[in-house]
């Protein structure tokens, strides 16, 4: 009876480790369409399309998240604290995506409305993006086409002259 007791919480610490693990692979990397969201808080930045860009603003949901590709004209979104919270900071986020596209949801809207909760003003940045292919479908391939490896320019090992 004494071993029952003992193995019991490896039994249950074993079965939570493992729902966890399948949680994380489990997640789904698949590129499905999204309709723009509409972004009626958004100050244009006045900067002008991108003269080459053939493509028009596109979003997309990966992870569960929303982004946005082929930014050609920036805007601003303003996530203002409640009235009686502000203590008078503010800061621009600027979403990551490597600049192919804007993480807008987890690195950028969520941020700033945690700021915001916080009391400092946030503003988003939707700042354009290198143009990617139009299709879902062609900028999936795109995404995934083979890419040379990185040149060595580190000087490790390499005389001075």
């Amino acid at each position: 009876m004494y071993k029952a007791k003992v193995l019991w919480p490896r039994v249950i610490y074993s079965s939570i480790l493992q729902i966890f693990v399948v949680a994380i692979f489990a997640q789904d990397g698949t590129i499905y369409p999204l309709d723009a969201p509409a972004e009626p808080t958004a100050i244009p930045l006045g900067t002008g399309g991108v003269s080459d860009q053939a493509s028009p603003e596109s979003w997309f949901r990966q992870w569960g998240d929303p982004m946005a590709r082929n930014i050609s004209e920036a805007t601003l979104t303003p996530f203002i604290p409640k009235p009686g919270t502000a203590n008078g900071s503010a800061i621009i986020v600027a979403p990551g995506g490597g600049f192919r596209w804007l993480s807008m949801g987890n690195e950028g809207w969520e941020v700033a409305e945690a700021l915001a909760n916080q009391g400092i003003a946030a503003f988003v940045l939707k700042y354009r993006l290198f143009p990617t292919p139009e299709s879902l479908e062609d900028f999936t391939a795109w995404m995934n086409r083979p890419r040379p490896a990185p040149a060595d320019t580190s000087n490790e090992g390499k005389q001075s002259t």
